[in-house]
């Protein structure tokens, strides 16, 4: 099975989806990537095909970055994810992800929750797609409320896909189910899973607890953010 997997600059993003390429590979899988230009070398030093997605425009970001400590810090949260990954950073993965599906035509998609170009061509293109969690699922949760203004331009399924999408963490499985195109495959992963806490995070009774249990999350509920000023 070839899996799509894409990722925002920054090893907090790229890490956590690194057990699953390497288990898909060593499953005999095709992984293939989607970064950017800062995740290159780790890419290549993976030895799997990758593309390269662009950067946003360098005279949006340098605004962005001045605009950002004159705010607090909630707001300021709210203004990272709505402009900086909602519509700079979606507006600038979205082409290189649209010629990796052309090129290699994935039967899921992968994708770290601030990699919402991955989720956007998944739901264009019909192909499932599940995201691997980098943080807790509150904070998540909080980050899609308050980019769903700027996603919402790329169609209005886009958030419903999102939220209803699998959401996978490292949390007491290491069995996960996972849907394709054509099939539901189970993959085991190599790393061993690590204690998760509940503060903050999803109703306990929601994540999973059996060691065969999917790793999935049914709940990424956050405040309704409120606007940058």
């Amino acid at each position: 099975m070839r899996v799509l997997l894409a990722s925002t600059a920054g090893a907090g993003h790229f890490g956590p989806l690194l057990p699953f390429i390497e288990t898909l590979a060593r499953r005999g899988d095709e992984p293939v990537l989607v970064i950017p230009p800062e995740l290159e070398d780790r890419a290549r030093s993976l030895g799997f095909p990758y593309r390269l997605s662009a950067e946003p425009p360098a005279q949006e970001v340098d605004a962005f970055w001045r605009r950002f400590p004159e705010l607090a810090p909630s707001k300021a949260a709210i203004l990272v994810a709505r402009e900086f990954f909602g519509r700079l950073g979606t507006a600038a993965m979205l082409p290189a992800l649209e010629e990796a599906l052309r090129a290699w035509r994935p039967e899921l998609i992968l994708h770290e929750p601030c990699a919402y170009a991955a989720a956007v061509v998944a739901v264009r293109s019909g192909i499932p797609h599940a995201q691997v969690a980098i943080s807790l699922a509150k904070i998540e949760g909080s980050a899609l409320a308050a980019a769903a203004p700027a996603l919402e331009t790329y169609g209005e399924a886009v958030v419903a896909a999102i939220r209803g999408a699998p959401y996978l963490t490292r949390c007491r499985a290491r069995s996960i189910t996972l849907p394709s195109r054509k099939r539901s495959v189970s993959v085991t992963l190599a790393h061993p899973p690590i204690p998760c806490r509940t503060g903050g995070m999803a109703p306990r009774d929601r994540w999973s607890t059996s060691p065969s249990a999917p790793w999935r999350v049914g709940s990424r509920s956050g405040p309704e953010p409120s606007e940058p000023s």
